[in-house]
């Protein structure tokens, strides 16, 4: 489910279909939909649309990078070989390319820090709404059977389960 504007709400046709079929619970579907508003909420600053077109020309050359650390090696690599190209191209008396691969180092560090950090925010914010509402408890039990697990999601179920007992 997808907020596109305030007002708007995109809905998955299975989502719509167990909805009329008595297969999602009411409640669920609210939980979901007030997740949705909650993040589109955070989108509509007008920050928001500026941070995204800025680093979406940075996803292409940092998933390049990516896959060329996966082919020939660890990410520790990437910083030592980075490091030893700039110090080369330096000596070498190319000053703009050094500072250009010091510029892809930099953006494949920072580019998926920022996306993750982006990707929090609106988990948060989504969040938010729906214990606002008091319907975190509904949402921590159908998060619960999804596949995710780990830590986060952990901490993640225990915040939208105690902030709605805190409110409640």
């Amino acid at each position: 489910m997808t907020a596109l504007t305030g007002s708007a709400l995109a809905v998955t046709e299975p989502m719509l279909v167990g909805l009329l079929d008595r297969r999602v619970d009411p409640s669920e579907f609210t939980a979901a939909a007030l997740h949705a508003l909650g993040a589109r909420r955070l989108r509509d600053r007008v920050g928001a649309d500026v941070a995204e077109l800025y680093c979406l020309p940075w996803a292409v050359p940092a998933a390049v990078v990516d896959q060329l650390v996966v082919r020939w090696g660890g990410g520790q690599a990437r910083f030592v070989t980075a490091g030893v190209a700039i110090v080369q191209q330096a000596q070498a008396g190319r000053p703009g390319t050094a500072v250009g691969v010091a510029a892809v180092l930099a953006v494949t560090y920072l580019h998926p820090w920022c996306r993750s950090r982006w990707a929090g925010c609106l988990l948060r914010a989504g969040d938010d709404r729906v214990t606002g509402e008091g319907f975190g408890p509904t949402y921590a039990g159908m998060l619960r059977r999804s596949p995710a697990t780990g830590l986060a999601v952990q901490h993640r179920l225990a915040r939208l389960e105690s902030r709605a007992i805190a409110t409640g």
